[in-house]
C-alpha cells in the first residue's frame, strides 16, 4: 500500500462519517422545524412529556439494577 492509496482510505473514511453527521443534523433539523407547526396543542404536548418522562421513573428504577445501574458501585 502506497502513502496516497492510505491517506485515501482515510479521507474516504472521513468523508463518510462526515456525510453520516450531516444526514442526522439535517434529521434533527427538519423534527425541530416541524415540533412547533401547527396545529400545536400545548396540553396534549404536555401530557405526553408526563407520560413518557416522568411516569416511567418507577420503571426505570425497577430495571436500573438488572442492567447496570448499579449507581456507580462495582457490583
Amino acid at each position: 500500500m502506497t502513502l496516497k492509496g492510505g491517506l485515501r482510505g482515510i479521507g474516504r473514511a472521513a468523508l463518510s462519517l462526515l456525510a453520516s453527521i450531516g444526514r442526522v443534523a439535517l434529521f434533527a433539523g427538519a423534527v425541530l422545524g416541524h415540533l412547533f407547526r401547527p396545529p400545536f396543542y400545548p396540553r396534549e404536548f404536555f401530557a405526553q412529556l408526563m407520560q413518557i418522562g416522568w411516569f416511567s421513573l418507577p420503571r426505570s428504577a425497577l430495571t436500573a439494577p438488572f442492567t447496570g445501574g448499579g449507581g456507580g458501585r462495582a457490583v
